[in-house]
């Protein structure tokens, strides 16, 4: 289970997103067209099948006039394995 989001940089409109809410094991995500929550969920499929690991660089935020060379993606996650144990 996803604990908290710490860091999403270079992410579509995550250019350099910083969090320090925990979530619980249901939340709702909304927002305004383009503020991010298909990327958000781009992100967590393509985290959870490697085959679909290149979906996420596609979502690189784009550079500007001055910049130059590809931005570097960084994810930066917590979370915990929810197990149950049989005796």
């Amino acid at each position: 289970m996803l604990k908290n989001i710490k860091n999403i940089t270079n992410l579509g409109q995550f250019e350099n997103f910083l969090g320090n809410n925990e979530l619980s094991m249901n939340n709702i995500i909304f927002g305004f067209n383009g503020a991010g929550k298909s990327t958000l969920s781009d992100m967590f499929y393509s985290m959870s099948h490697e085959k679909h690991e290149d979906l996420i660089i596609r979502r690189r935020t784009l550079n500007r006039d001055e910049e130059e060379g590809d931005k570097k993606i960084n994810i930066e996650i917590i979370a915990f394995l929810n197990t149950k144990i049989n005796n």
